[in-house]
């Protein structure tokens, strides 16, 4: 085999394992025989765990210098991979084993050395405070847990996001996954701000809107895990608690939340705040990765405008907006379990209306298709056609 082939052999075999590794503690008992696992030297691991201590000490890990358990390793902030493997043994029993909920994260050795990144395990409430530059930071989970009845829809990993404050002009994303070396933008679920294209009489994006929400709606994050990426300082409150926001009331005209509705739905329905002196814009970014039907329906008193996905419509990163101001958003399915969807929405006043001004009454056919997408602003009068969906970075998939 020539020298060239050998470069480009162990280059693959270094590049197999570049992204991050999420390992699941419930997959290693007495009986596993795949104990090692493929991970890069210099990575940094991360235990994001609250199960019995005693169970954890059972589970030891050597990344290169030694068996150490679990319940350490989770006490440790920054535990250094020293080796290109792991490897997990286990002393517990199947049966127990599998009531393990906990799991281990482990870097790239590039973002161990990367001051921009960061880990934090959401086991309680914790202050995530950036203070300058770009970040990505990570949030990991650990399971939900209540002394309480445990309500139906609870999911099993959350954080409760309040007390967002974004200083100067950052730009503050949420995303689900995890970061690897490729930068993403279609999996963000939260952006603040939002960028609103602007049309010229040819139907062509002549410019841009900046949209900044000084105010931010609490939102609960069904996630095992995910990241936060940002452009300059910023504070944020993180929780493992589960508040039930499914019929939740806006404290602001000018403001966004977010639904990360994953596992049991229960409908969420949100009343915003108005100001009936004033226009203005309701919007939503969306994506869904739906197993059943799903509708999104705004109302007002004068009229309701329906969106209706499923298996075969789905969208990515999608930005919808309609230049009219809507009272209610409902987000329904009759399904248990319909599938994923990830839903920003927003609201912002415009121009004061004309005292004057009269209000269209019919309300609008129901709309029973999947919508059409149209980068062409359409005149404001409340019916179908007013409904205009802007789309900036996004892709509709219709399978």
């Amino acid at each position: 085999m020539c020298r060239r082939t050998l470069y480009a052999l162990a280059f693959l075999i270094c590049s197999v394992y570049a992204d991050p590794r999420i390992i699941w503690l419930y997959n290693y008992d007495s009986g596993s025989t795949q104990n090692i696992v493929p991970v890069e030297n210099g990575a940094k691991l991360h235990v994001a765990s609250n199960d019995n201590v005693t169970l954890l000490q059972n589970i030891k890990i050597d990344a290169g210098l030694g068996a150490v358990s679990l319940d350490q390793v989770r006490s440790i902030a920054d535990f250094k991979v020293s080796s290109n493997q792991l490897i997990i043994t286990s002393t517990l029993d199947p049966p127990t084993s599998a009531t393990l909920t906990g799991f281990i994260y482990v870097t790239t050795a590039a973002q161990a050395n990367d001051n921009t990144f960061s880990v934090t395990t959401v086991d309680d409430l914790k202050t995530l405070s950036i203070t300058s530059g770009k970040s990505t930071s990570v949030v990991l989970n650990t399971q939900f847990t209540t002394t309480h009845i445990r309500p139906f829809n609870a999911p099993d990993k959350t954080t409760y996001v309040t007390n967002v404050q974004q200083f100067g002009s950052t730009s503050l994303n949420f995303h689900y996954g995890y970061p690897n070396d490729t930068v993403i933008t279609t999996n963000q679920f939260f952006e603040n701000p939002q960028y609103i294209d602007n049309y010229d009489d040819n139907g062509e994006v002549a410019n841009k809107t900046r949209v900044f929400f000084a105010h931010v709606e609490p939102i609960q994050v069904n996630l095992p895990y995910w990241y936060i990426t940002a452009d300059g300082p910023f504070n944020i409150y993180l929780d493992n608690i589960y508040i039930n926001l499914n019929i939740h009331n806006t404290t602001s005209v000018n403001t966004t939340g977010a639904f990360v509705l994953t596992g049991v739905w229960q409908n969420p329905f949100v009343n915003f705040m108005t100001d009936p002196t004033r226009g203005g814009t309701t919007g939503l970014l969306l994506t869904t990765d739906l197993e059943s039907d799903a509708t999104i329906l705004f109302s007002r008193p004068q009229s309701n405008f329906d969106l209706n996905f499923g298996k075969t419509n789905r969208m990515v990163h999608g930005q919808l907006l309609t230049d009219a101001m809507f009272n209610t958003l409902q987000i329904n399915s009759t399904a248990l379990y319909p599938g994923a969807m990830y839903c920003q929405y927003f609201v912002f006043t415009g121009d004061l209306l004309p005292v004057t001004s009269s209000v269209a009454t019919n309300p609008p056919n129901p709309q029973t298709t999947p919508p059409v997408i149209t980068t062409t602003k359409l005149a404001s009068n409340l019916n179908l056609s007013s409904f205009i969906l802007l789309v900036s970075s996004f892709l509709c998939l219709m399978l």
